[in-house]
Parts: structure tokens; sequence; C-alpha cells
């Protein structure tokens, strides 16, 4: 498994880096999805909608690449979440949400996340970010009824009153290495402006 170290040099390789998170706020707009509680910047080629009825005052993006199929090829989905929500008084929001981001993956979108390949803890931000905290973990991935090697990447930060996660399911570069670069630099897009909003 790889460690923060190795990540902070990946950006060559093209892993999953994410140089600054809200490095330009500003800027984040993303059209097609405007939650109250974030704004991000959307990438350009990529289709974007917001998740429906999410429950529990949670809203969220979801981010999707086409591809010459006219079939969904990568997925990007970030959502926010109150601090202040039962779950997160139960355990650390680090801790508890990978793994259940995880199971859902599987109940509802059919892809099983498997070994973890990379870790880092403390993913970096610019100076004046409004994120206080970051993690990512990057898995392979396999969808059921496709032999293709996946990669599946999950983001949880932490601002002040929220709590976001970001999810990506993506091709490996081993198969499909076109939609993977899509997908790392549609990610380093969406993290790299991330920004918290007003409130409600």
């Amino acid at each position: 498994m790889r460690t923060a170290g190795a990540w902070t040099t990946a950006v060559v390789v093209l892993a999953w880096a994410v140089p600054v998170l809200a490095q330009s706020p500003s800027q984040a707009r993303s059209e097609g999805c405007a939650p109250k509680t974030f704004h991000t910047a959307s990438p350009e080629g990529w289709f974007v909608t917001a998740v429906q009825d999410a429950p529990d005052d949670k809203e969220g993006c979801i981010f999707i690449l086409y591809g010459s199929n006219k079939r969904p090829a990568a997925v990007i989905q970030i959502e926010s979440a109150p601090a202040s929500l039962a779950i997160f008084r139960e355990g650390d929001p680090f801790e508890i949400l990978p793994p259940r981001i995880a199971a859902g993956l599987e109940a509802n979108m059919n892809v099983v996340v498997k070994t973890l390949t990379a870790k880092n803890d403390d993913v970096k931000r610019a100076p004046q970010s409004p994120i206080e905290r970051a993690s990512m973990l990057v898995y392979d991935a396999q969808l059921i009824g496709n032999s293709s090697p996946h990669e599946a990447v999950i983001v949880v930060a932490r601002s002040p009153g929220v709590i976001f996660t970001v999810v990506v399911i993506a091709p490996s570069a081993k198969a499909d290495a076109t939609t993977s670069t899509a997908a790392r630099r549609a990610f380093q897009t969406i993290l790299n402006s991330l920004a918290p909003g007003a409130g409600r």
C-alpha cells in the first residue's frame, strides 16, 4: 500500500493526487447542481445533477462522464452533511464513513470495494482553506457484471459544521487509461475548488 508520502509526488504519474483543497473558492460554481452548503467547479465534459431526495439534511452533486457507448464511464459524487448528525456523535467521521460508503456502493451501485491500495490521512489544504481536515482512501474495485478492473476513491473532509464526502468510481489506468485520466483530472478540479457555502 502506498502511503501519504507517495501521494505528494504522484501527480506526474497521474495518481489520485489532490494538490490543494479549496484553492480558489471564488471560482467554485457548478452548473446543474447548486446546493446551499457547498460550491465546486464542474469539470468540462461531465454531466452534473443534484442528488435527489437526500436524507438527513444532506445535499449532493453527481458528476457523470459518458463513454462513446453513451453509458456512464466514470462517476464522482460529492455530498455534504451537518456535523451535528447523530452518526457523527457515535464516532469519528474519518473512521466510520469509509466502510459505510463502501457497503453502500455495493448495495446501491453494484460496486464491490476490494483492496486498499493507497491512503492519505492528511490531504494538503491551501493556507486559507475552510477545510480543517481531509483524508483519502483508494481501493481496487469491481463492478458486478463487468470484468474490467476499477478504482474507488473515498474522500472525507471536515469544515466547521459540515462533513463532506467525495466518492469516485472509475476504470483503472490499465483498463482504460483515457477515462482514468479524465476521472483523475475531474476529481482534482472538484476537490481543488470545493468550498463550504453560506449554509441553510
